[in-house]
Parts: C-alpha cells; structure tokens; sequence
C-alpha cells in the first residue's frame, strides 16, 4: 500500500525539479557576497574578488550534456599573472559527493574544468561574468549519476601569490573564497 504512494507522490514532486537559467538559477548569493573572514585569515579584510563574488549559479541540459554555469560580479576585474581562480560546484548524486571544477589561469593561459572520479578534462569557457563547463551525460553516467542532483552548492575560489612583503598578507598566497547558498543548499535538478 506504501509503494504506490511513495510511487505517486515521487511522479507530482519531480516535474518541480527543472532545469535552471540565469533568470531562475538553482542557486543564488545573498549579501555579504565575499567571504571578509576567509580573507582575514591571511591578514587583509580590504581586498575586494568580485571576480570569485558569486551572484548565482544553475545547470542546463540539452540531450548529450550538462552544462553548469557559475555567475560572478565582475570576471575581468584585476585577473593578471599570478593569479588564478577556481569554481566549484558540489551535489550529491545517489549518494555519491560529486563535484563539477572549472579553473581559470592567466599565466599560463589556462581555462578548464573536470568532473570528480572522471578522468577526461571538461571544455570550459568564461563569457563576460559567466563561467561555464559542459559536462558530457556520458561523463555524468561513467559515475553513476543518472537521476538528481541534490544539495547543490556552489563555490569559488582566488588565490594570488605574493612575494611582496608590504602587502597585507606578508607574502605567500593569499586565498579569497565565495560560497552560495550561504547557509543550505541550491534548488535539486533532474537529469531528465
């Protein structure tokens, strides 16, 4: 008797998984969008990374992939060698943690991304504030990912190195991070 309401209830709440677009993302950054504290570990609250600042984040799909889109206030802002930017975005899929990563550098000249446990790079690109990474359905299924992906959150990192020993950080890296939701997680997305 359980297993046909389970059944049916599983049918009505499914189709309220879609597919999310910058209008409607799965994820959205709320005030404060820059983690000060994350940066004050290294000794500089002033900084500002709107390059890592999330504003939202969601996946697309089309019949042979998925794609997964980062949006940031401002991409171009002060990016220059040696600095270099990460973006992640982490759910779970049938009880496995998986991770999408794209990363940006620019010295080398590097843009890329790759799916945890998945051996193959990922075709990644940055459009003005967009980050994007394409995620083969083949790519999705090697890992067992075939159904939803549940407890989204997004993240961004910018690490940039210093020798200088004026500069707030006292040399070293000095790391700056974003994560959306801030408290929770996105929206579910159905691969189907």
């Amino acid at each position: 008797m359980r297993l046909p309401v389970v059944v049916l209830a599983l049918l009505v709440l499914l189709p309220l998984v879609h597919a999310g677009t910058q209008a409607d993302p799965e994820i959205v950054d709320s005030p404060p969008l820059l983690d000060a504290a994350y940066g004050a570990l290294r000794g500089d609250t002033t900084l500002d990374a709107p390059e890592i600042n999330l504003v939202a984040a969601w996946f697309d799909m089309n019949e042979t992939t998925i794609e997964v889109t980062w949006e940031v206030v401002n991409a171009s802002h002060r990016f220059k060698s040696p600095e270099a930017l990460g973006f992640s975005m982490g759910f779970d899929c049938n009880g496995t943690l998986l991770g999408v990563d794209a990363y940006v550098q620019e010295s080398p000249n590097f843009i890329g991304g790759t799916l945890e446990f998945y051996p193959a790079h990922l075709q990644a690109s940055v459009d003005g504030n967009l980050i994007h990474v394409e995620v083969p359905r083949s790519a999705l299924a090697a890992v067992g990912c075939s159904t939803v992906l549940r407890h989204t959150i997004a993240s961004s990192l910018l690490a940039i190195s210093t020798t200088d020993p004026n500069f707030k950080s006292g040399g070293g890296s000095l790391w700056f991070r974003d994560r959306a939701p801030d408290v929770g997680y996105g929206r579910d997305f159905a691969l189907t």
